[in-house]
């Protein structure tokens, strides 16, 4: 896990209780354009999010996504079953219901085309790129004249 937060100590310590410690490590900060190259797939947790800085940058960086199906930036960025999984979320579900589905997810993705989910990401990415954005505030510009 990248990043560093106040839950920082509690995690660890149940890291440490749970002896997950040789599949689970906590990384701190990192320079995430040099870390997204190493892997497959990004996971995100979060159950609120707004426009979701990193999830853009994971897409930019052409990795398949997971996350769940909650308000705003996961499923701006996760396009299911195109370039990663959406999981059902309700903030009323069971924690262990939700914890299930999103390991079926993440095992469901690992096992599918993530080529073409790869590509899906890059090819949602342009449309942030600075010529798009450039064009989308040019229309907006006109649009209000």
């Amino acid at each position: 896990m990248y990043g560093k937060g106040g839950e920082q100590e509690n995690l660890q310590d149940l890291i440490d209780t749970l002896g997950a410690g040789d599949f689970i490590q906590l990384r701190g900060h990192a320079d995430l354009r040099e870390v997204y190259p190493q892997y497959e797939l990004y996971v995100t947790t979060s159950q609120w999010e707004t426009f979701g800085l990193t999830l853009m940058e994971a897409v930019g960086a052409g990795l398949a996504l997971v996350g769940f199906d909650a308000r705003y930036g996961n499923p701006t960025f996760i396009k299911d079953g195109k370039n990663g999984f959406l999981v059902p979320y309700s903030e009323t579900m069971d924690e262990d219901l939700l914890v299930s589905q999103m390991a079926d997810k993440i095992v469901f993705a690992l096992e599918s085309d993530l080529e073409s989910m790869h590509q899906a990401s890059y090819d949602l990415a342009k449309q942030y790129l600075k010529p798009e954005i450039l064009e989308a505030w040019r229309k907006l510009l006109v649009a209000i004249r």
